[in-house]
């Protein structure tokens, strides 16, 4: 589908489904990569499919934490 690596532009692709239209490439082919918070103080990332949601409580279970959430804005930008 993408011969080399390369930077692209995707203006205006603020979901899977833009930017799979935008990218003309099935939504299983995009990594979406989502920032956590463990505990109120741990930082993580998961990376998933395009076209899959990730399932908190498989998380959750996987780093072993009390609780987790998703980052907020501010957070994303300071880490």
């Amino acid at each position: 589908l993408f011969p080399t690596l390369q930077e692209v532009e995707t203006p205006d692709c603020d979901t899977i489904e833009k930017l799979a239209a935008f990218l003309k490439a099935p939504a299983s082919l995009i990594c979406k990569a989502l920032l956590y918070v463990a505990d109120e103080k741990t930082p993580f990332l998961v990376l998933i499919r395009g076209d899959l949601e990730a399932e908190e409580t498989k998380i959750l279970n996987a780093i072993g934490a009390a609780e987790i959430r998703m980052a907020t804005t501010e957070e994303i930008e300071q880490y």
